[in-house]
């Protein structure tokens, strides 16, 4: 990965005691609270983090320690490709504050993992 290819922004962090002996990703994902656990993990994947001055040396499995420093370059995030689709829908009822369509029987109205059903 190039340093062009990087944010600008650099994040410069301490581990702070209450971190000690977390997960790098772990540790990160506390102190950078607005960038998910995964994103920091393709992150250091793409060796955007620097502990201690040096790669981490199991990445994200890299255990800190308290007062270690953190340098954190995030990645851009990745362009998404939603595409619009057209959907046969027939508008029942449309006002300022609401909108009712109706689906074809087929159409998932709950995804199956989110369903009681399919978590028992």
């Amino acid at each position: 990965m190039s340093p062009d290819e990087l944010e600008d922004d650099l994040l410069e962090l301490v581990v702070p005691p209450e971190a000690d002996g977390l997960r790098l990703d772990r540790a990160l994902a506390e102190l950078v609270p607005d960038r998910s656990r995964a994103r920091i993990q393709k992150d250091l994947a793409a060796d955007a983090v620097r502990l201690n001055g040096q790669p981490p040396a199991r990445g994200a499995k890299t255990a800190v320690k308290a007062g270690d420093r953190v340098e954190y370059r995030p990645l851009p995030p990745e362009p998404l490709d939603v595409v619009p689709e057209d959907l046969p829908l027939t508008i029942v009822f449309e006002d300022q504050h609401l909108s009712s369509s109706t689906r074809r029987p087929a159409w998932w109205s709950t995804p199956p993992s989110a369903t009681p059903a399919a978590r028992s």
